[in-house]
């Protein structure tokens, strides 16, 4: 029974440590997302300061570039809606980074707890089993 249940703490401690690992891969797959995103971030910005200085030089030349204008007008709401875009994206691999540290730390907790279970019951059996050989003994 204690071998079988050392069995079954096995198997559960390497699903578990699988699940682990694969999360902490997929962790890593968001950080890079992440990453990524606020690099986007960063190009956007840029961009959207080039435009700025762009319409302001614009301005002093209404009468000959309106239609030219309204181009980077538009331009400015697509970087504008980018990075809008760009900070949810943001947010929400942020969001689900912090979901998985709690589901990971949630899963350590489970292992130690189910460990020292496991650990206690071990002693437990070998405690009975010494006082039983001994009453035999004598």
């Amino acid at each position: 029974m204690l071998t079988k249940d050392l069995n079954i703490a096995s198997v559960k401690e390497r699903d578990l440590k699988g699940l682990v690992s694969r999360l902490e891969s997929e962790l890593s797959d968001v950080r890079e997302q992440a990453r990524s995103a606020i690099q986007e971030l960063d190009v956007r910005t840029k961009e959207n300061d080039h435009l700025v200085s762009m319409l302001e030089d614009q301005e002093q030349r209404i009468a000959l570039y309106e239609e030219k204008e309204k181009s980077i007008y538009a331009l400015a709401n697509e970087s504008k809606k980018r990075i809008e875009d760009a900070n949810l994206e943001r947010d929400r691999v942020l969001l689900k980074e912090q979901q998985y540290l709690s589901k990971i730390t949630r899963m350590e907790d489970l292992m130690k707890q189910e460990s020292n279970d496991k650990q206690e019951r071990h002693e437990r059996v070998v405690e009975s089993l010494r006082q039983k050989h001994a009453s035999q003994i004598e």
